[in-house]
C-alpha cells in the first residue's frame, strides 16, 4: 500500500470509506455535511400589522423583537432575526412600516432606500434577498387612498422580476374563518390594485399562508419555514438597481415615481384650495369671515411649504443623502459604522448566516440612522 507523508498511511476518501462491505453506515449518515449558504427574508407591510409577531414567532423569539400596541412603528430601521431550519439558517430582516403615522410617505420611502442600498452595497452587488414577505391583516378589510398608494410603493420597489420570490401572508384569521374574510381575501389574491397583479406573475398567497388570531410558534413555522428553503434564487430588488447600480435619484426610482405623482397631486390640491380661499376672501364683506380665511390661508401655505420641501427630498440620490450638508455632523461617526461593517457583511452572510445577517442590518441601520437624524434636525428635534 502506498504511504503517506512521514511513512503514515493515507486517510481513506469518503468514497472509499462509504464502498467498505465491512462498513454498516445509515445512507445519511454517509454523506458528509455542507454548509449551505443563509436565506435572506424581508418582510414588508404596514405599521402595527404583526411583521415583528411573526418573525419573533418564526425564529422562537431569538431576537425578541419589539411588538408595537399602537399606529407608531416600533422598527425604525431595519433588524434582523435568524433561525436555522433544515440545516439552513433563515435570516429575516424587519422593515419600518408603511403608513407610520410619525413619518411622511417621503421620508419613509427615503429611509427604506437608504437602507436597502447600503444592504445591497455590503454585499458588493451580489443578488442576496431570496424571499420578500408582506403581511396584511385579513381584519383589515378596507384600504384607504394611502394604504392602496403604500402598497403600489412597495410593489415597485421589489419589481415584477422578485414576484416569483414573493409571499402574501395575511393574518389575526379565526378558527374557523369569517366569511367575510374569505370574500376579502378573494379580492385581495385577484384584483390588480391589491395582490393580482404580483399573484398572476408568479407570487404566492391565500389559503395556505394564513396565520390565525392567536398562533402559536409551531403554527407559523410549519406553515412558512419549509418553504422558505425552497427559494434558491436570490434577486437584487428593483430600488437596489436604481439607486445603486444605475445611480437615480429617489425620486426617478419606479418607487419614487408613485411618491412623487402622489406628491404632485397633493401639492395641486393645495394649491386650489387656495386659489378658492383668495377667491372667497376677495368676494366677502365680512371681517371677520375675512381673518377666518386668512388664518385657513395661512395654514395651506405652511402645508404647501412642506409638500414641496417633501417632493424636493426626493431630487436626491443615495450619495447625495449621505453628504447632505444638514447630515454633516452625523456622516463622519455613522459613515465609519457603516463602511467598518460593509466587508464583515460580505463574508458573514456566505458564511456566519445570523452573524452576517446581523452585520447586514447593521449596515443599514446606520444608514437608516443618518436618515432619521436629518428629519429630526429638518423638524427641530435635535442638535442644530
Amino acid at each position: 500500500m502506498k504511504m503517506g507523508p512521514g511513512g503514515r498511511q493515507p486517510f481513506p476518501s469518503f468514497s472509499t470509506i462509504l464502498q467498505s462491505e465491512s462498513l454498516h453506515i445509515p445512507v445519511t449518515m454517509r454523506i458528509p455535511s455542507v454548509q449551505l449558504e443563509p436565506l435572506n427574508v424581508l418582510v414588508f407591510g404596514p405599521t402595527g400589522v404583526g411583521k415583528s409577531t411573526i418573525i419573533n414567532l418564526l425564529t422562537n423569539n431569538s431576537a425578541q423583537l419589539s411588538v408595537g400596541t399602537t399606529l407608531e412603528s416600533c422598527t425604525r430601521s431595519i433588524t434582523s432575526a435568524s433561525v436555522l431550519h433544515k440545516e439552513r439558517t433563515i435570516n429575516f430582516f424587519d422593515t419600518p412600516g408603511f403608513d407610520d403615522s410619525d413619518t411622511t410617505p417621503t421620508e419613509h420611502l427615503i429611509l427604506l432606500s437608504v437602507s436597502l442600498a447600503e444592504m445591497y452595497k455590503s454585499t458588493e452587488r451580489r443578488p442576496n434577498i431570496h424571499c420578500v414577505l408582506y403581511v396584511h391583516r385579513i381584519t383589515d378589510n378596507r384600504m384607504a387612498g394611502s394604504s392602496l398608494t403604500s402598497l403600489r410603493v412597495f410593489k415597485e420597489l421589489i419589481g415584477p422580476h422578485v414576484f416569483k420570490n414573493l409571499v402574501f401572508v395575511t393574518n389575526r384569521w379565526s378558527d374557523p374563518p369569517v366569511p367575510a374574510h374569505i370574500r376579502f381575501e378573494h379580492q385581495l389574491l385577484h384584483d390588480d390594485r391589491y395582490f393580482g397583479r404580483a399573484i398572476k406573475a408568479g407570487a404566492k398567497g391565500g389559503a395556505d399562508y394564513r396565520i390565525l388570531e392567536q398562533p402559536a410558534s409551531s403554527q407559523a413555522q410549519k406553515l412558512l419555514l419549509d418553504l422558505f428553503v425552497e427559494f434558491n434564487d436570490p434577486k437584487v430588488l428593483q430600488i437596489q438597481q436604481d439607486l445603486i447600480d444605475r445611480n437615480n435619484a429617489i425620486g426617478d426610482s419606479n418607487a419614487g415615481r408613485v411618491v412623487v405623482e402622489e406628491s404632485n397631486r397633493s401639492i395641486e390640491s393645495i394649491r386650489k384650495n387656495m386659489e378658492n380661499l383668495r377667491q372667497e376672501r376677495s368676494e366677502s364683506k365680512d371681517d371677520e369671515a375675512k381673518k377666518e380665511i386668512e388664518g385657513e390661508m395661512a395654514g395651506l401655505v405652511r402645508r404647501l411649504a412642506d409638500a414641496e420641501e417633501q417632493r424636493g427630498l426626493l431630487r436626491y440620490t443615495i450619495s447625495q443623502i449621505r453628504n447632505h450638508p444638514v447630515l454633516a455632523a452625523g456622516v463622519g461617526v455613522a459613515g465609519v459604522a457603516v463602511a467598518g461593517v460593509a466587508v464583515t457583511g460580505v463574508a458573514g452572510l456566505g458564511a456566519a448566516g445570523a452573524a452576517g445577517a446581523a452585520e447586514m442590518a447593521k449596515v443599514a441601520g446606520a444608514a437608516g440612522a443618518l436618515v432619521q437624524d436629518f428629519y429630526k434636525r429638518r423638524h427641530g428635534l435635535g442638535p442644530k
